[in-house]
C-alpha cells in the first residue's frame, strides 16, 4: 500500500503528539498550528516521516514558518510554487540539510489547461524537487482525467503528487486513482477535511488495499 499523509490542522501539539501511536506519515500546516521550535523537534522524533507546509499571503510568517521546520529538520519541506522567487535562500538551506523539497502549485478555482500546467512544472523542475504537487479544481472525472495525464512526464516518474480537488463526493475516490497511477503518496485527514474532495485515513485506508 502507498503512504498516506494524515493533514495536521486543528489539533493542538499534544493531540499530534498522541497521534503517532496511529500514523507514521503526517503533514503539519505551520499557519494553523502555530508550533514553536521545541515542539517541532519533539514532533519530528515521533513520525517517520512528515511534511512542513505554510499556506499563508504574509510573506515574513511565511518565511518564519519555513525557516523554524528547516531548522528542526522537517524531512519534507513543501514551497509553494508563488513563492519559490522569494524563497530561494530557504530553498538553499533546506537541500543543505539534506531535506527533500516539494514544490506545490494549487488552483482552487479551476483546471487550468495542460499547456499552462506544464509551463509551470518546467518551471519548477528548474530547482530539482524530489517531490511535485498539482492540485487543482475538477469538477467533472473527464477533468480529472485530463489532470493525470501529466504522469506521462516521466522526468517525474514517482515524484508527482497529482490532486483532483472536487466538491462533488462522487470524485472522491479519484485520489485513489492518482495513487494507482502513480502518486508516491495522497494526503487525506483525520477529523475534518481540509480540501474539498479529501478523504478520510481510514476510507483512503480501505480503498487503496
Amino acid at each position: 500500500m502507498k503512504k498516506l499523509c494524515v493533514v495536521m490542522a486543528d489539533k493542538g501539539y499534544e493531540e499530534i503528539l498522541c497521534s503517532a501511536s496511529k500514523y507514521n506519515f503526517i503533514e503539519l500546516r505551520l499557519d494553523s498550528l502555530r508550533l514553536n521550535q521545541y515542539q517541532l523537534i519533539k514532533i519530528n522524533s515521533l513520525f517517520e516521516l512528515i511534511i512542513a507546509s505554510c499556506i499563508t499571503e504574509d510573506t515574513n510568517d511565511y518565511h518564519y514558518q519555513l525557516a523554524q521546520a528547516i531548522t528542526a529538520k522537517i524531512p519534507i519541506i513543501d514551497f509553494s510554487y508563488n513563492n519559490i522567487y522569494n524563497s530561494l535562500d530557504l530553498l538553499k538551506l533546506a537541500k543543505k540539510n539534506n531535506l527533500k523539497i516539494l514544490l506545490s502549485y494549487h488552483n482552487f478555482i479551476n483546471m487550468p489547461n495542460t499547456d499552462e500546467l506544464i509551463d509551470i512544472i518546467e518551471v519548477m523542475k528548474k530547482y530539482s524537487p524530489d517531490y511535485v504537487k498539482i492540485a487543482v479544481q475538477c469538477n467533472t472525472l473527464k477533468e480529472a482525467e485530463k489532470l493525470f495525464t501529466l504522469f506521462e512526464i516521466k522526468e517525474l516518474e514517482n515524484k508527482f503528487i497529482l490532486i483532483p480537488m472536487s466538491s462533488n463526493i462522487e470524485l472522491n475516490r479519484v485520489r485513489v486513482d492518482s495513487l494507482r497511477l502513480g502518486s508516491p503518496f495522497m494526503y487525506c485527514y483525520d477529523n475534518r477535511a481540509t480540501a474539498s474532495g479529501q478523504m478520510s485515513y481510514n476510507d483512503m485506508k480501505l480503498m487503496n488495499t
